[in-house]
């Protein structure tokens, strides 16, 4: 079956190599404790929520059911470069960065993850590599979307982060 590939909850610290602050800590257990299911698509996924977020309730074995989207290409091929008046010949490259939790003097923030990336050389190369035309998306986690008006963004980047389905974004 499917397995879970993202590093998450108490599992940030170990992946970072530190450990996670208090207030981490105490954002995974009432995440936890506000949880009475978690849908799960093989027993590696039950293992590594429960010890990512320390849960203790009932895994439901439904598989992926997200995945189901990536099978449906064509016709959300169709929606997406409506929505945002494309071409269907142009290529889409969907950036879709992390953020982070940053502590400030104020406390703790969710903050947009900047990773420097090169947008110029990134649209020439795979424009040289695979040819046609091409649009960047920029689809920022939800929990930090506002902050994607900041971000400086050529003409071919175009802000996606208020779409309302990642996976179909990535579908």
């Amino acid at each position: 079956g499917p397995v879970t590939l993202k590093t998450f909850g108490r599992d940030l610290g170990e992946f970072r190599q530190k450990n996670c602050g208090e207030l981490e800590d105490d954002i995974w257990s009432r995440n936890s404790e506000m949880m009475d299911y978690v849908f799960v698509g093989s027993s590696f996924d039950e293992r590594t929520f429960r010890k990512a977020f320390g849960y203790e309730g009932k895994a439901v074995y439904v598989g992926s059911p997200r995945s189901d989207l990536l099978f449906q290409s064509e016709s959300l091929k169709k929606k997406v470069w409506g929505m945002y008046n494309l071409d269907e010949q142009v290529r889409i490259l969907l950036y879709a960065p992390t953020f982070r939790i940053q502590k400030t003097i104020s406390g703790y923030r969710q903050e947009y993850l900047d990773t420097d990336l090169d947008l110029d050389r990134l649209y020439k190369t795979v424009k040289q590599r695979f040819g046609g035309e091409w649009m960047i998306f920029l689809r920022l986690h939800p929990n930090v979307a506002f902050r994607s008006k900041e971000i400086k963004k050529p003409p071919f980047v175009m802000d996606v982060s208020d779409y309302g389905d990642g996976e179909e974004l990535a579908a």
